[in-house]
């Protein structure tokens, strides 16, 4: 078990050196994300926002302003990994796929970050956002897509098993839960009729291609899906994308 350790490792490393250079990874979509978020949120004078599925992180906190009077809502279905939030306002534990225990026309922003593909019914979840936004308010919500190469992986592997190999060949993903996903409506044509259809308008929408790092515990892996990538972006084929972010403002009554 040693001798695999130690070869994953020197792939990585190999793999870490060769992400550097390539175009596609220089976007961190993650970190976009939390740049996103603060930048309406600061916008504001004493915002409400709404972390879904945030857990023990709020990963855009540490962007907001200083003196910014928010409110920071945090909504989980995992009562240990809140306990550990140190950022919300509130935390409440509740089933993501139910109603949202908020009240109507209350929040002025409602995000997520890699919630979208665990959820039985989008549709049914962004319409309970739109009931709980002001008007005007925004839904931002980062998600990796169905149709990426370890998605469809994924959705193939048992559950447990992924979860296995995820935590032992892929960088950075002990914390990773492991929840059950679905990946309904989880690429770029649906998700925006989904939007559009339960009463938001997309006003930025921003893709990544870049999913090698989940194949960087074996070089060729990690090169072939570079290729693969490079070839699905200068194509502009966007429901082959890897992640989106997307910006949607609750339409006015």
């Amino acid at each position: 078990m040693d001798i695999i350790k130690k070869f994953i490792e020197i792939n990585q490393k190999v793999c870490l050196v060769i992400e550097g250079k390539l175009p596609q990874a220089k976007k961190d979509i993650t970190e976009e994300y939390s740049t996103v978020v603060s930048k309406y949120a600061n916008q504001k004078h004493t915002p409400t926002i709404v972390d879904i599925g945030g857990g023990r992180l709020t990963p855009y906190f540490k962007y907001l302003k200083p003196n910014l009077k928010h409110e920071l809502i945090v909504i989980d279905e995992d009562k240990k990994e809140l306990e550990k939030n140190l950022n919300a306002n509130k935390v409440i534990i509740a089933n993501l796929n139910n109603t949202l225990p908020l009240k109507n026309n209350s929040v002025d922003i409602i995000t997520s970050r890699y919630v979208f593909e665990h959820l039985n019914d989008i549709p049914n979840f962004l319409l309970n956002s739109n009931k709980s936004l002001k008007n005007g308010g925004l839904s931002i919500n980062l998600f990796s897509c169905k149709f990426a190469i370890f998605a469809l992986l994924n959705q193939i592997i048992p559950q447990q098993l992924s979860k296995l190999l995820l935590n032992n060949l892929v960088l950075n993903s002990k914390h990773i839960r492991g929840f059950k996903t679905n990946y309904n409506y989880c690429y770029y044509s649906s998700i925006i009729n989904v939007f559009i259809k339960t009463g938001f308008k997309v006003e930025r929408i921003s893709l990544s291609y870049y999913q090698s790092r989940y194949f960087s515990f074996f070089v060729p892996f990690y090169i072939i899906s570079i290729f693969y990538e490079l070839i699905m972006f200068s194509l502009g084929l966007k429901n082959l994308c890897a992640y989106i972010l997307i910006v949607a403002r609750k339409n006015g009554d």
